[in-house]
């Protein structure tokens, strides 16, 4: 906004263009038999030349539907990607507590564990195993709780190919087959009958205007 260059209006046109050619794509929510929750968490490789920071993603997933999501330029720069990668578990371990609180108000329990996909191995070993101490005596305490929660049996690591990581559609720029292959994945359906009634809405709102 302050440095603005030509690189940067052309990506602004780039998403432009994405939105105008998606305007009905939305989340598609099922009704299946079961329940079962799952979270996804990636970061980038600190793409931004000019704060070097991680951008954190992570999605969550009741069943087959998308409930909870988020992508956020990490505050602190971090030493290597897999401490920033730790940081990710973190943060989606926080918001998979908030989402089990909630769910059992609605009396929906008997969940755990809950299923952490990450395509970081090194991330995965230091939330599993307590002897990583020369690799991670640097990291804040308050990480350590991912640690905490695996040891307690509320969530599991599981590892993830980086082909199927939904989360990297979150934190990267990906090439237009795999996003359409994460898209798929994330259940985002083009809503035929939201462009009918969006069109609809317009058409009645123009027709009361030539009342007046």
């Amino acid at each position: 906004m302050h440095s603005p260059l030509t690189s940067h209006l052309k990506i602004a046109f780039k998403i432009l263009r994405y939105l105008k050619s998606c305007p009905c794509l939305g989340v598609h929510v099922t009704k299946t038999s079961g329940m079962l929750l799952t979270a996804y968490s990636d970061v980038d490789c600190a793409k931004c030349i000019v704060t070097r920071k991680f951008v954190t993603g992570y999605c969550m997933f009741l069943n087959n539907s998308l409930v909870s999501w988020k992508s956020k330029k990490q505050n602190t720069l971090f030493n290597s990607s897999t401490e920033a990668e730790y940081r990710a578990l973190a943060s989606v371990t926080s918001e998979v507590i908030w989402i089990l609180k909630f769910l059992k108000d609605l009396q929906i329990e008997n969940l755990l564990p809950v299923s952490l996909h990450c395509d970081s191995n090194s991330a995965i070993k230091i939330a599993a195993n307590p002897f990583f101490h020369e690799r991670t005596k640097h990291l804040e305490i308050d990480l350590h709780f991912v640690r905490d929660k695996v040891l307690k049996g509320v969530v599991k690591t599981v590892k993830v190919d980086s082909t199927n990581q939904i989360a990297d559609i979150l934190t990267k720029g990906l090439d237009t087959v795999q996003h359409l292959k994460l898209v798929k994945k994330t259940c985002l359906v083009r809503s035929f009958l939201l462009k009918m009634d969006i069109g609809e809405s317009l058409r009645s709102v123009a027709a009361k205007f030539e009342k007046f």
